[in-house]
């Protein structure tokens, strides 16, 4: 009766010939779509990123203001340390 090793090794060099499911091709048209979408959501993103800054620092802004920039500025900085530390919220 074969090993568990024997049998890994077996099944890792038949898969070893195998193509991989690669990804279809972007068309160009496609590719230019969705660059097209991500720069106008940057740009929405550091519009708001910038207002809610201006906010915060600006003296005698309201304290409702305060608050609203403030919760935006914290959910955008939360969301760039999950994206770059990999991990999911929750």
């Amino acid at each position: 009766m074969p090993s568990l090793w024997s049998k890994l090794t077996r099944i890792v060099k038949r898969n070893a010939g195998r193509k991989r499911n690669a990804p279809a091709r972007e068309s160009r048209e496609d590719a230019h779509h969705r660059r097209r979408k991500e720069i106008i959501g940057f740009v929405l993103l550091g519009a708001v990123i910038v207002v809610s800054l201006v906010l915060i620092v600006v003296p005698g802004v309201s304290n409702e203001q305060f608050n609203w920039a403030d919760r935006i500025i914290s959910g955008v900085t939360g969301g760039v340390i999950g994206f770059l530390s990999g991990r999911r919220p929750g």
